[in-house]
């Protein structure tokens, strides 16, 4: 009697063949390697992260709060750290003396000087004390009343740097008359009474 594999041997070979197809075969985790829920393991890339440059952090602020204070006689250095950045100063003038401010930039290409009132009020600037020729700025003053002002810098647009500013007093000061007098004697009566007016005049 024949036999025919095409009849009792092929099924089970199909079944199992098929059994295999809709089997889904999971690649084996890495050891600390996480997997993504629904996603299959990482494929080990590192996470990217964006840094952002820290601020440039301000030296003086620019309100009757500042730190910063000069003298006049004395000079400062600071730096405007950015475009819309004002540094403020203190300083205490004197009624009716005269003081020449001078704004000098290092980097700081055209600085701009501004005098302000005790309340940060604005009183008179300069920017260029020559322009197109010399940037710095340079401010005569006179108050009225002795108190304290502040000096405001800043730069010309979006202009950024260091710079110096220095205060000079001009006034020039006018030497007192010493302290002094004469006497003139006119003795008209005895003559012998005029040494007593002499010596007394020599006391004085």
């Amino acid at each position: 009697m024949s036999q025919s594999c095409a009849s009792n041997d092929l099924f089970p070979l199909q079944r199992i063949h098929r059994r295999i197809h809709r089997t889904r075969f999971r690649r084996p985790t890495a050891p600390g390697r996480p997997t993504t829920p629904g996603r299959g393991p990482t494929t080990g890339r590192r996470p990217t992260t964006s840094s952002l440059a820290p601020a440039p952090s301000d030296d003086f602020s620019a309100d009757i709060g500042t730190t910063g204070s000069i003298v006049p006689g004395g000079v400062v250095t600071g730096v405007v750290n950015a475009p819309a950045d004002s540094d403020w100063f203190a300083i205490t003038f004197q009624a009716g003396r005269s003081y020449t401010i001078n704004l000098n930039g290092i980097s700081l290409s055209d600085p701009i000087l501004t005098i302000r009132d005790s309340r940060g009020s604005f009183l008179v600037d300069n920017d260029d004390i020559n322009p197109n020729v010399n940037l710095n700025s340079q401010l005569q003053f006179t108050p009225n009343a002795s108190g304290t002002c502040f000096l405001d810098v800043r730069g010309f647009r979006s202009l950024t740097g260091s710079y110096q500013p220095q205060v000079e007093e001009t006034t020039q000061s006018t030497p007192l008359p010493q302290a002094g007098f004469q006497i003139d004697i006119d003795c008209t009566g005895e003559p012998r009474y005029l040494p007593i007016f002499q010596a007394a005049a020599a006391r004085w």
